[in-house]
Protein backbone atom coordinates (compact mmCIF):
# COMPACT_ATOMS: atom_id res chain seq x y z
CA UNK A 1 0.00 0.00 0.00
CA UNK A 2 1.36 3.63 -0.73
CA UNK A 3 1.94 5.81 1.97
CA UNK A 4 0.12 9.56 1.05
CA UNK A 5 3.04 12.59 1.88
CA UNK A 6 0.30 14.54 3.06
CA UNK A 7 0.29 14.77 7.19
CA UNK A 8 -2.84 12.79 9.00
CA UNK A 9 -5.77 15.22 9.58
CA UNK A 10 -4.73 17.70 6.92
CA UNK A 11 -7.63 17.61 4.88
CA UNK A 12 -9.38 17.98 8.10
CA UNK A 13 -7.78 20.93 9.28
CA UNK A 14 -7.74 22.53 5.75
CA UNK A 15 -11.56 22.34 5.31
CA UNK A 16 -11.56 23.68 9.15
CA UNK A 17 -9.34 27.34 6.91
CA UNK A 18 -11.56 27.09 4.21
CA UNK A 19 -14.69 27.38 6.53
CA UNK A 20 -13.11 30.45 8.39
CA UNK A 21 -12.50 32.08 5.20
CA UNK A 22 -8.65 32.08 5.13
CA UNK A 23 -7.68 31.60 1.48
CA UNK A 24 -4.02 29.97 0.44
CA UNK A 25 -2.47 32.79 -0.04
CA UNK A 26 -3.52 33.86 3.25
CA UNK A 27 -2.13 30.45 5.46
CA UNK A 28 1.29 30.98 3.31
CA UNK A 29 1.74 34.61 4.28
CA UNK A 30 1.12 34.02 7.88
CA UNK A 31 4.57 33.48 9.80
CA UNK A 32 6.54 34.30 6.42
CA UNK A 33 9.64 36.61 7.62
CA UNK A 34 9.96 40.10 6.16
CA UNK A 35 13.75 39.99 4.67
CA UNK A 36 17.08 40.13 6.31
CA UNK A 37 17.52 43.22 4.87
CA UNK A 38 14.85 45.07 6.55
CA UNK A 39 15.93 44.37 10.09
CA UNK A 40 15.31 47.92 10.95
CA UNK A 41 11.44 48.06 10.18
CA UNK A 42 9.23 48.16 13.51
CA UNK A 43 5.70 47.14 13.67
CA UNK A 44 3.45 48.51 16.39
CA UNK A 45 -0.40 46.94 16.47
CA UNK A 46 -3.47 48.66 18.34
CA UNK A 47 -6.44 47.61 19.90
CA UNK A 48 -8.88 45.53 17.95
CA UNK A 49 -12.03 46.84 17.08
CA UNK A 50 -15.35 44.83 16.49
CA UNK A 51 -18.57 45.48 15.53
CA UNK A 52 -21.43 43.98 13.37
CA UNK A 53 -19.69 43.91 10.39
CA UNK A 54 -16.21 42.67 11.00
CA UNK A 55 -12.68 43.49 13.06
CA UNK A 56 -10.31 46.25 12.62
CA UNK A 57 -7.05 46.75 14.00
CA UNK A 58 -4.62 49.76 13.08
CA UNK A 59 -0.75 49.25 12.21
CA UNK A 60 1.87 51.30 12.38
CA UNK A 61 5.17 50.32 10.39
CA UNK A 62 8.18 52.57 11.06
CA UNK A 63 11.76 52.45 8.89
CA UNK A 64 14.62 52.68 11.26
CA UNK A 65 16.83 51.98 8.43
CA UNK A 66 18.99 53.83 5.91
CA UNK A 67 16.95 53.19 2.70
CA UNK A 68 13.44 53.63 1.55
CA UNK A 69 11.34 50.53 1.51
CA UNK A 70 8.90 50.75 -1.29
CA UNK A 71 6.54 48.08 0.02
CA UNK A 72 5.93 46.77 2.81
CA UNK A 73 2.37 43.60 2.98
CA UNK A 74 1.16 43.83 6.96
CA UNK A 75 -0.79 40.21 7.59
CA UNK A 76 -2.98 40.03 10.41
CA UNK A 77 -3.74 36.91 11.93
CA UNK A 78 -7.19 36.96 13.54
CA UNK A 79 -8.93 35.04 16.71
CA UNK A 80 -11.89 34.87 18.51
CA UNK A 81 -12.83 33.90 22.18
CA UNK A 82 -10.62 30.76 23.26
CA UNK A 83 -7.87 31.45 20.21
CA UNK A 84 -10.31 30.30 17.91
CA UNK A 85 -8.96 31.27 14.06
CA UNK A 86 -11.29 33.52 12.49
CA UNK A 87 -9.28 34.30 9.31
CA UNK A 88 -6.79 36.82 8.14
CA UNK A 89 -6.26 40.23 6.14
CA UNK A 90 -3.44 42.04 5.14
CA UNK A 91 -3.04 45.72 3.92
CA UNK A 92 -0.13 47.16 1.57
CA UNK A 93 1.67 50.28 2.72
CA UNK A 94 4.15 52.36 0.66
CA UNK A 95 7.12 54.43 0.34
CA UNK A 96 8.52 54.80 3.72
CA UNK A 97 11.32 57.18 4.10
CA UNK A 98 14.09 56.65 6.98
CA UNK A 99 13.11 58.09 10.04
CA UNK A 100 9.28 57.72 9.10
CA UNK A 101 6.09 55.86 9.90
CA UNK A 102 3.33 54.68 7.33
CA UNK A 103 0.24 54.15 9.44
CA UNK A 104 -3.49 51.95 8.16
CA UNK A 105 -5.93 49.65 9.01
CA UNK A 106 -6.40 45.86 8.49
CA UNK A 107 -10.38 45.00 8.30
CA UNK A 108 -11.34 41.31 8.52
CA UNK A 109 -15.14 41.33 7.34
CA UNK A 110 -17.67 39.65 9.11
CA UNK A 111 -16.08 38.00 11.83
CA UNK A 112 -15.54 39.73 15.85
CA UNK A 113 -11.94 39.16 16.87
CA UNK A 114 -10.61 39.06 19.89
CA UNK A 115 -7.28 39.24 19.33
CA UNK A 116 -4.82 39.99 16.02
CA UNK A 117 -1.26 38.95 15.48
CA UNK A 118 0.30 40.76 13.13
CA UNK A 119 3.15 41.09 11.15
CA UNK A 120 5.72 41.81 8.08
CA UNK A 121 4.98 39.25 5.15
CA UNK A 122 6.70 41.09 2.39
CA UNK A 123 8.89 44.19 1.52
CA UNK A 124 9.81 45.45 -2.02
CA UNK A 125 12.34 47.95 -2.96
CA UNK A 126 11.57 51.52 -3.95
CA UNK A 127 10.51 51.93 -7.70
CA UNK A 128 13.30 54.52 -9.77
Amino acid sequence: MKRSAVPAGFARRLFACAAAGWTLASLAAIGAPAAAADAGLALVQGKVYSDAVGSVVDVALTNGGTQPVGSAVVTCRFTGRGGQGLGAANTSLFNILPGQTGTDQVHLMGAAADKAECTVTSTGAPIN
